[in-house]
C-alpha cells in the first residue's frame, strides 16, 4: 500500500497471519488488495507508517461487522488450528477462501517447502 510519505507498505506475514485468526468471516488477502486500491485512489488519505496498523484493523473489523466476504461464509472447513504445533498453523492454509489456495499454496511450497491443510502435510 502506498503511504503518505510516498513509501511502499507491505504487511508482514505473522501479521496476515494473526489477521486472518481475529477476523475469521473475512477473507484478509481480499481486504488488503481493497485497501491498496483506497489508498491509491485516495492519496490525501493514505496513512502513516504508525498508523497504516491500525487502519488495516479497523478496516478488517468494519469488514466483519458487516457479515464478513460472502466467500468465507460459504467455507465448510472447521479444522481447529489450536491442535496443530506452531510451524504447522504458520503454514496451514485451511483457513483460505477457496480462490486465494491455489496462489498460497505456490507461495508456502516455494518458500517453505511444504504446506498443511487441515493438518495434513504436502511437500514438493
Amino acid at each position: 500500500m502506498i503511504l503518505a510519505n510516498g513509501n511502499h507498505w507491505e504487511p508482514e506475514e505473522a501479521d496476515v497471519i494473526a489477521w486472518q485468526r481475529a477476523y475469521k468471516s473475512v477473507s484478509v488477502h481480499q481486504e488488503l488488495l481493497a485497501m491498496e486500491s483506497w489508498c491509491d485512489a485516495n492519496p490525501s488519505k493514505r496513512k502513516t507508517p504508525a498508523g497504516i496498523k491500525k487502519f488495516v484493523n479497523a478496516w478488517l473489523a468494519r469488514a466483519k461487522d458487516q457479515g464478513g466476504s460472502p466467500t468465507v461464509r460459504k467455507k465448510t472447513d472447521n479444522t481447529s488450528l489450536r491442535s496443530m504445533t506452531l510451524p504447522m498453523q504458520l503454514s496451514d492454509i485451511s483457513w483460505l477462501a477457496q480462490e486465494d489456495m491455489q496462489r498460497m499454496k505456490e507461495f508456502f511450497l516455494e518458500k517453505y517447502g511444504h504446506y498443511y491443510l487441515g493438518g495434513v502435510l504436502h511437500e514438493n
